[in-house]
């Protein structure tokens, strides 16, 4: 993963939602052999919820692209204490969404080859 958001990095191919991250990942790393993941992240230290995506390979491993991004460019953020989860929250509305990644999972569901054809490498 580091490799991977490295290299994103230094061709400065960070892309504006973390849909559109996952769909790079799956694309240059795994092949076209993995699934983008809408779930949930908890996160320990602040109790913050948040609506999370990350990606899935074939083999049922989790892979998370927004935290190996997020490391890369804010290394503190190595420290935090997380979990990921398909469950939807108890207290659903304390979690956080972004509209933007909303709408290019909506995308990625609804309409796959518009999704897989902006995904660019």
């Amino acid at each position: 993963m580091e490799r991977f958001a490295l290299t994103m990095k230094l061709h400065k191919k960070v892309a504006l939602t973390t849909v559109e991250n996952c769909g790079y990942y799956i694309k240059k790393v795994l092949r076209a052999k993995g699934t983008i993941v809408k779930g949930y992240c908890h996160v320990v230290e602040s109790g913050e919820k948040l609506v999370y995506y990350w990606v899935e390979d074939e083999d049922g491993k989790t892979h998370d692209v927004a935290f190996g991004i997020a490391c890369v460019f804010t290394p503190e953020v190595k420290n935090l204490n997380f979990i990921l989860s398909k469950e939807t929250p108890n207290n659903l509305s304390s979690v956080q969404t972004d509209e933007k990644n909303d709408d290019m999972y909506k995308l990625y569901t609804e309409d796959p080859k518009k999704f897989w054809t902006n995904i660019k490498i």
